[in-house]
């Protein structure tokens, strides 16, 4: 349901007990690319492949639980288009964060309107935080070259593996922080 129409899905099943893969194969969409790992990897690991698989210009990491507003390709997308100089390494948003239901608990995000941070800014906001300011992955859409430039995801870092992740793409650009809340992050007791 994204206003923007220009993009490719890969959906990384992560070797799913339920019906994904068969539900995924079922849209006839060209958009749409199913991969299937034989194995759990765990979610480290099946982020870097998702990263090697992709294409395009942007990428974007959705775990399977979370949601995007309608918006939110064609929002985040049209700031980094719109840097030919590529001065911007990701584009971010304030984010719901919703309960295994999908009831809104609260909005996260920096307070104030869109602005541009450097890396350093970030980096020095997050050991200020204590917290992971950027956001989860629904929440950010980054440049392929910059992910290109940083490497893959450290798997050794699970609990920091996003924030490690967007602090090393601030290294070859600026963040754009947007303040509508353009993803929702889901928390459940099964979350990791």
């Amino acid at each position: 349901a994204q206003s923007l129409g220009d993009f490719e899905f890969i959906i990384c099943d992560n070797s799913s007990s339920d019906r994904t893969v068969e539900i995924a194969r079922s849209f006839a969409d060209p958009r749409i690319r199913v991969l299937q790992n034989e194995r759990n990897l765990g979610f480290g690991p099946n982020w870097n492949r998702c990263l090697q698989e992709t294409r395009g210009r942007y990428i974007k990491i959705l775990p399977h639980d979370d949601l995007l507003h309608p918006r939110c390709l064609e929002a985040q997308a049209r700031i980094l288009d719109e840097d030919p100089q590529e001065a911007i390494a990701l584009v971010f948003c304030a984010r719901r964060i919703i309960g295994p239901r999908g009831k809104e608990l609260m909005t996260r995000g920096p307070r104030g309107p869109k602005a541009i941070h450097s890396g350093p800014e970030m980096a020095r906001k997050t050991a200020l935080s204590g917290t992971n300011p950027i956001g989860e992955p629904g929440a950010v859409l980054f440049r392929a070259a910059a992910a290109r430039a940083a490497g893959p995801f450290n798997e050794s870092r699970p609990f920091v593996i996003d924030i490690d992740y967007w602090l090393r793409l601030l290294k070859f650009g600026n963040a754009v922080y947007l303040p509508e809340a353009l993803a929702s992050f889901r928390i459940s007791s099964g979350s990791q």
